[in-house]
């Protein structure tokens, strides 16, 4: 009878927020309450049926936590993810990324803190003199496989 994950219409978004996420799965309700915490931070539904669940994103401000997902549905209980989890994203080719300065030049060196999941989403980068990478590395997914 518990409700599960098996899915979502997108696996990452940004730290400002703001975007839309759709979760699938088997169990749901159409009438229950039903809550979305993506790390601690709440998710607003904004509808529900019996096999999705979608919500709009808040911000995230950096925290060195692992991410987390909770749903939960009054009266049923939280739902299995099956360990699958929704990332916040710093995306390489935003401002905010860099703390509104300028994105790395060539030669420089770049650090990932634990916590922090870096999207590149730009063609190419400049050639780094050093990449740490604590928290995680993520290359956009594109249609062209020499991408």
């Amino acid at each position: 009878m518990t409700p599960v994950l098996t899915g979502m219409n997108e696996r990452y978004g940004s730290v400002l927020g703001g975007e839309t996420v759709e979760f699938y799965g088997t169990g749901f309700s159409s009438s229950a309450v039903t809550t979305v915490t993506i790390d601690n931070r709440d998710c607003s539904v904004t509808s529900t049926t019996t096999d999705t669940i979608t919500c709009t994103t808040s911000d995230k401000p950096y925290v060195a936590d692992e991410p987390l997902l909770v749903i939960y549905i009054e009266g049923i209980g939280n739902v299995a993810t099956k360990g699958m989890v929704y990332r916040y994203v710093s995306r390489w080719s935003e401002d905010q990324t860099w703390n509104y300065d300028l994105s790395p030049q060539t030669g420089e060196a770049v650090n990932i803190p634990k916590g922090m999941h870096l999207l590149v989403d730009i063609d190419s980068t400049p050639v780094l003199s050093f990449l740490n990478v604590e928290g995680s590395l993520i290359f956009a997914p594109h249609s062209d496989p020499d991408y």
